[in-house]
Parts: C-alpha cells; sequence; structure tokens
C-alpha cells in the first residue's frame, strides 16, 4: 500500500513539472501568433512558480516576449506616432533582465564542469533573425543611451 501511494505521488509531482513546462510552450504558441500581452502574462506565472524546470528555455520566451513588445513601441516611434515611455522603459528592462537570467542559467556548468548553451545562437528562438541572448543583449543596450 505504501509502495503504491509513494508511486502515485511520484507520478503527480512529475506531472505537475510537465504541465508547468507546458505553459512555456503555450507562451510560444501565443508569441509565434501575436498575442503578446497574454504571453507575457503566461510567463510571468511561470517564471514565479518553483516548479518550472527549463528556467533557461522559460527566461528566454520571457525575454522574446518583452523584445517583441518592445519591438512595438520602436515601430510606433520610427512612424510618428506618441511612444509609451513607460512600456517602452518597462519592455527594455524586462528583456535585459530576462536575457541576462537566461544567458546566466544557460552557461552554467554541471557536474563535470562543462556548460553547453542552447540559447546563445537561439535557432529556434528569435524574432527573424539567427541570433541568441548575446547577440539581442548588445543590440538593446543601445536604448539605454
Amino acid at each position: 500500500m505504501k509502495k503504491l501511494f509513494l508511486s502515485l505521488a511520484v507520478v503527480l509531482t512529475t506531472t505537475m513539472g510537465w504541465a508547468q513546462d507546458a505553459h512555456i510552450y503555450k507562451a510560444q504558441e501565443q508569441l509565434e501568433e501575436g498575442r503578446l500581452k497574454e504571453a507575457q502574462a503566461t510567463m510571468a506565472e511561470v517564471l514565479v512558480n518553483p516548479k518550472t524546470k527549463k528556467l533557461a528555455y522559460a527566461y528566454n520566451v520571457a525575454g522574446q516576449a518583452e523584445l517583441r513588445l518592445l519591438n512595438e513601441q520602436i515601430e510606433k516611434y520610427s512612424s510618428q506616432q506618441p511612444l509609451d515611455t513607460v512600456a517602452f522603459v518597462n519592455s527594455l528592462d524586462k528583456a535585459v533582465e530576462y536575457l541576462l537570467k537566461s544567458y546566466e542559467i544557460d552557461n552554467a556548468p554541471d557536474a563535470k564542469g562543462k556548460s553547453k548553451p542552447k540559447f546563445n545562437y537561439g535557432e529556434k528562438f528569435t524574432i527573424g533573425e539567427q541570433n541568441g541572448n548575446v547577440t539581442w543583449l548588445k543590440k538593446i543596450m543601445g536604448y539605454y543611451l
């Protein structure tokens, strides 16, 4: 009987972890569909939850959401429309924070002392170009000036 309860607890725990990671994929789909605010809200919930396992991926997707919101503000500014300065600065700060956190987690060494970064080149998780965390950080740092 104890074995049954313990195995059931293990199954429920892993299922909850997978379900939490499924929210990351849901946010990625929302980004691809252009529902940026929904993706931002979904990622805010994922990043707060301690059961999230794919943290580097989660922070990368959250950074991509913020980059797309930042891109909207830049497009408004370039088309002579009024710029929402608060939204611009908030998106910029959050994008830098999320991309730096993704970079730190992604480049953390394992038990053998080696790191295998996945998001430095960003083949799957980019906005239009084949760029990763480092390249995007270099591009958006100029906006602080």
